[in-house]
C-alpha cells in the first residue's frame, strides 16, 4: 500500500532527480562517468552504465 507523500517530499524528490540529471549530463559531456549517487537518483544502475558505449 502506498502512503501519501507530502508536497515537501515530492518537491525534494524532484530536486534530487534534477540534480542527478545535471551531474550526469556534465560528467558525460566531460568524458567522465557520473557518480553512483547521481545515476541512482535518476533511476539507472551504476553497474549497467559501464556497458553503455557513450564515447
Amino acid at each position: 500500500m502506498n502512503t501519501p507523500r507530502s508536497f515537501r517530499d515530492r518537491v525534494s524528490g524532484f530536486a534530487t532527480y534534477m540534480s542527478g540529471l545535471r551531474e550526469c549530463a556534465a560528467a558525460v559531456e566531460a568524458g567522465r562517468k557520473p557518480s553512483a549517487r547521481a545515476l541512482n537518483s535518476i533511476g539507472l544502475d551504476p553497474k549497467s552504465f559501464d556497458g553503455i558505449n557513450w564515447r
